[in-house]
């Protein structure tokens, strides 16, 4: 399960300021990759406030050119599963191109597949979801820390569904994405 950080929305434009990693094996994480990545550029007052990161927090944080090869390293050939893949993976394909890498790592999109198994939702942020089917979030959605515990206790909370075909598909869906 991956989760990036940015300075805002447009992958041309905008910079990384954090990724967070973990790998998670028939339900148990196995291994996590977190780090802060200094953008090279101020992190507007609207962004620190919405992902609580500053710009004091990246300052002496590698850069993405250092970063990446380690991210690449640590994600390896596995499923990447975010919520709104289409936001991290534009940042994941730009900057991997640019450095010189391909982005072909098979992925999954928690609200795409939340969208076409719960269509009545009126909001399908992670916590929203979770609430809906009745997960117990034992944190709030925040950023980081927090927003991966979030993440993990959706994909093994989602494991002890039981019943509707909705939550049988979609815990079959995410099940499998996580144990590839």
């Amino acid at each position: 399960m991956l989760d990036l950080e940015t300075t805002g929305i447009s992958y041309l434009t905008e910079k990384i300021t954090e990724v967070g990693i973990i790998k998670i094996k028939n339900g148990e994480i196995i291994d996590t990759f977190e780090t802060f990545v200094n953008p090279e550029k101020p992190i507007p007052e609207k962004v620190q406030e919405i992902t609580h990161i500053t710009d004091e927090m990246v300052k002496d944080a590698d850069t993405i050119d250092k970063v990446l090869p380690k991210m690449i390293e640590f994600i390896g050939d596995s499923v990447v599963v975010t919520h709104n893949t289409d936001f991290d993976v534009s940042y994941l394909k730009y900057n991997y191109e640019k450095y010189g890498y391909k982005f072909e790592n098979t992925y999954l999109d928690t609200l795409r597949l939340a969208k076409a198994m719960f269509p009545d939702y009126k909001r399908y942020k992670l916590g929203v979801i979770a609430d809906n089917l009745g997960i117990t979030v034992e944190v709030a959605l925040q950023y980081n820390d927090s927003y991966n515990e979030t993440l993990i206790s959706f994909a093994n909370n989602m494991a002890t569904i039981e019943g509707g075909t909705h939550e049988t598909g979609f815990k079959t869906a995410l099940t499998r994405a996580i144990n590839d």
